[in-house]
């Protein structure tokens, strides 16, 4: 009778284990997948090395003729997405098309379109990037008015969309890779489908219904919530 219920006591314990385990796999896909705030490491370490369609309010994301656009077509194009680790101990930077993680890294992300070196790059303009870029190459030994003629010629002007500062129109491009600092991106925002995605300067992607191609926004609100999708699923 003993031996009967230890059997039944290690049973018990077996299915304990068994409902505390689906209860917690329950907790984790809801916590990354539905309504609330994710990191890019938790949205890129699902993805990273995947090929995946990338989707925003004007439709799919896709290349064409080196310009990034959106529409609702047959054959949207495929991304890859990278991780680009900045390590915070002596600030190199290193491109990963694997996944993996790395203790002391902050992680970023690049997008690259499949079968390509080709790289989603976001021109920075404004008066922020201007003075983050001249900031950067502040420790150069050059002189103040040079560089000031540098970023003048790397970085935009504000373009006059009417919409107030930080907005602009351009259109995203692709450049070759390995990415550089324009195609270097963080995610944040509410599971994996309804991303922002930031770039060093502070400006995120943007994808209204009223344009057909990628534009760049100061803020993220409706049109620039983006998902990610791995390639060929029907969402």
């Amino acid at each position: 009778m003993k031996r009967v219920k230890n059997m039944m006591k290690r049973k018990s314990s077996s299915l304990k284990g068994a409902t505390d385990d689906m209860h917690n796999a329950t907790r984790t896909y809801t916590r990354l997948f539905e309504d609330v705030n994710v990191g890019t490491n938790e949205v890129a370490y699902r993805l990273v090395g995947t090929p995946i369609s990338i989707r925003c309010n004007g439709g799919r994301v896709y290349a064409e003729d080196g310009k990034i656009k959106t529409g609702y077509v047959d054959d949207p194009s495929e991304f890859v997405m990278e991780y680009v680790l900045v390590d915070d101990t002596n600030g190199k930077n290193s491109n990963l098309r694997g996944r993996k993680k790395a203790t002391g890294t902050q992680h970023l992300v690049a997008f690259r379109l499949k079968d390509t070196n080709l790289y989603l790059s976001q021109n920075p303009y404004g008066n922020l990037a201007q003075a983050e870029a001249l900031n950067s190459i502040s420790a150069l030994p050059i002189l103040p008015e040079i560089s000031r003629e540098i970023v003048d010629f790397a970085v935009g002007q504000e373009s006059n969309t009417g919409e107030g500062e930080g907005f602009d129109y351009r259109s995203m491009q692709l450049e070759e890779g390995p990415p550089g600092l324009l195609q270097q991106f963080t995610l944040e925002g509410s599971g994996l489908y309804k991303v922002g995605i930031k770039s060093v300067y502070g400006k995120y992607w943007r994808g209204p219904s009223w344009s057909k191609t990628v534009l760049q926004s100061p803020h993220q609100l409706g049109d620039e919530d983006f998902s990610f999708s791995r390639a060929g699923s029907r969402r």
